[in-house]
């Protein structure tokens, strides 16, 4: 009878979950270097595992969830916290990543794993994570909410945590880190330069293999942090040797070659990721009825897989051997409730500039306000010179759009003697915009607006700049979205709304948009909206300027300065300075000019 007991134990073992002291004590302890030296590394281990299975037009990959719950159950036992993501759809997708990251990825002593398994995409070099409800790549809004590495890349530059480990169960391009097959021999060993801030990655594989239905990388990782991983045999796995592993083993079995890498940044490529080699163990036998009763439980609530259930086993079995894993597996369910309905209505409303009330609740219209679902709104759509349009609408959809046009009014049949004037004509480059806009391209209804606010060959109209940039927003512009943000921050034809304006800068620098980023990092500068952290507003802001935002050189050069955010260096501030003058940026060719008066000279 023990040893039937002593089998159902070390079978529910198997899945990696461990005591609860066990690995809440090691990741905390000091590592050993070759040389028998103490090496500091984490203070606290959290991960983030995004599963992307049940994809709405490309293929469906249904054994990610099992997959993911090996992975689950395995960082659990090295005492990670583990965050899960599924099936997350359009910006749900970049915003999850950005919260877990918020919570647990600038404290300088942690270490992180990103983990993501889905469909990945390559376009020329670049690649991209594709949430569930993404279209094929011949449908105009198939680039609207991917996920591109270069974003991921912003993410981890940004992040002050010591470790962070990137992998991706996706295929495309590895050219956004140094892609390499095999790490020097030296990184293969605890070091003490391993210690060092790192930041790697390992994808499945390269661009344009494709993602069997059945992961072999998923698995290989799990077994290869269980132990497999360890090439030298000395207890630990670190990430080299992880890439190392891994794209060895996996070509073997399918026609994918993982790669591996460190990102392209040297204060942030020394270190190396540790994962800590536990062997199973299980319990005393003498302890084999209590072992019994809890493995049978154990097994109950797993296949109930309801809070209830998890709940029951942690309340006869509180420091039990799946205590934690029980816990995060409620934290997960709890998660995944539905919350109170919410849609977003948007009013399209012709001409552009009529004025939009919702007439019975309290917040003023904007395009995309969040509204209960279920309800019915009274919407009034008013303009000088046209019939107003009053319109009732229930909201039943998570994303609705209603389109109400004015009837002009007769003329006035007094006649009134025109002033002389000089005849109003549009530039004809203005009049193919609005052709464009009209047809539905969100770029042009963008620029429109920005040369409405500008008066740049129209005459400056604000009404009409925040209808267009409004327009352009929601239709996937990221310019226009940080251009919209702009106008709510400074109050430009519009009350000032800085916590509005926020949402749409970083709205516009998750779709792409450096100039948006640019305004991101400028709110976390000058703490508007946000709590002002002037070392994140650096890294954004430096990353708008090498994605050529002129508005975001103009502001870095300030920066290098005066030492904000980065020690003082005038050179660099000229260098800076000079590309944001060339992009068209004022105030960059402002601080060139006043830098250049006080002798600098650029590098």
């Amino acid at each position: 009878m023990r040893e039937f007991v002593l089998l159902i134990i070390l079978t529910l073992l198997g899945t990696g979950a461990l005591a609860d002291e066990r690995g809440l004590h090691r990741t905390k302890l000091h590592a050993l270097t070759q040389t028998g030296e103490s090496l500091k590394l984490y203070k606290e281990s959290h991960a983030l595992l995004i599963g992307v299975s049940d994809y709405s037009y490309w293929p469906k990959l249904e054994s990610i969830p099992g997959e993911l719950d090996e992975v689950e159950q395995t960082l659990i036992s090295q005492d990670f916290n583990v965050v899960r993501m599924v099936n997350p759809k359009g910006r749900e997708l970049s915003n999850g990543i950005e919260d877990f990251i918020n919570q647990y990825g600038y404290e300088p002593e942690n270490r992180l794993l990103i983990y993501f398994s889905g469909h990945g995409h390559s376009i020329g070099n670049k690649g991209f994570l594709l949430p569930a409800d993404v279209p094929l790549p011949g449908d105009k809004t198939f680039r609207r909410e991917l996920v591109p590495m270069s974003r991921v890349l912003s993410w981890a530059r940004d992040m002050e945590s010591k470790h962070v480990l990137f992998l991706f169960d996706s295929c495309f391009s590895g050219a956004v880190f140094s892609s390499r097959n095999l790490p020097n021999p030296g990184e293969r060993y605890v070091r003490q330069v391993t210690a060092q801030p790192v930041r790697q990655f390992i994808t499945a594989g390269g661009a344009n293999q494709e993602v069997p239905a059945k992961s072999t990388f998923t698995p290989a990782f799990v077994r290869a942090i269980k132990g497999d991983g360890d090439l030298n045999d000395d207890g630990y796995i670190t990430g080299s040797e992880l890439g190392v592993h891994l794209s060895q083993l996996v070509p073997q079995y399918v026609d994918q070659t993982p790669q591996y890498g460190k990102i392209k940044d040297y204060e942030l490529a020394q270190g190396d990721f540790v994962f800590f080699k536990q062997d199973i163990q299980p319990q005393s036998a003498n302890n084999g009825g209590n072992n019994n009763m809890e493995a049978l439980l154990w097994q109950s609530a797993e296949r109930g897989n309801n809070v209830e259930e998890y709940q029951a086993y942690l309340d006869e079995f509180p420091t039990g051997t799946f205590a934690k894993l029980a816990s995060a597996r409620i934290k997960r369910l709890s998660r995944s409730q539905p919350g109170p309905a919410v849609g977003r209505l948007t009013v399209q409303a012709t001409p552009i500039d009529a004025r939009i009330r919702i007439m019975n609740i309290k917040p003023i219209y904007r395009a995309g306000i969040e509204l209960p679902l279920g309800e019915n709104y009274d919407i009034l759509v008013t303009k000088k010179g046209y019939k107003s349009k009053r319109r009732w609408v229930r909201l039943t959809e998570p994303s609705q759009s209603l389109n109400l046009k004015l009837e002009q009014l007769a003329a006035n049949p007094t006649p009134v003697k025109p002033k002389p004037s000089a005849p109003n004509k549009l530039d004809p480059r203005v009049t193919k915009l609005h052709k464009e806009c009209d047809m539905g391209n969100a770029f042009s209804c963008g620029y429109l607006g920005y040369r409405y606010r500008k008066g740049n060959g129209v005459k400056k109209d604000l009404d009409i700049a925040l209808a267009l940039s409004t327009r352009a927003c929601e239709g996937g512009s990221g310019d226009a979205c940080g251009q919209l943000g702009y106008m709510y921050r400074e109050g430009i034809g519009v009350e000032i709304d800085v916590q509005h304006a926020f949402q749409l800068a970083k709205k516009g620098c998750d779709i792409g948009s450096a100039s948006a980023c640019g305004g991101v990092g400028f709110m976390y500068r000058q703490g508007i909206a946000v709590k002002k952290d002037i070392d994140r507003a650096f890294s954004i802001i430096n990353q708008a300027c090498a994605d050529n935002s002129a508005s975001a050189c103009s502001q870095l050069a300030h920066m290098y300065r005066h030492g904000h955010g980065v020690d003082k260096d005038k050179p660099q501030a000229l260098t800076i300075a000079r590309k944001g003058c060339d992009g068209g940026d004022a105030n960059a060719c402002r601080e060139m000019k006043q830098l250049i008066s006080e002798g600098v000279e650029a590098r």
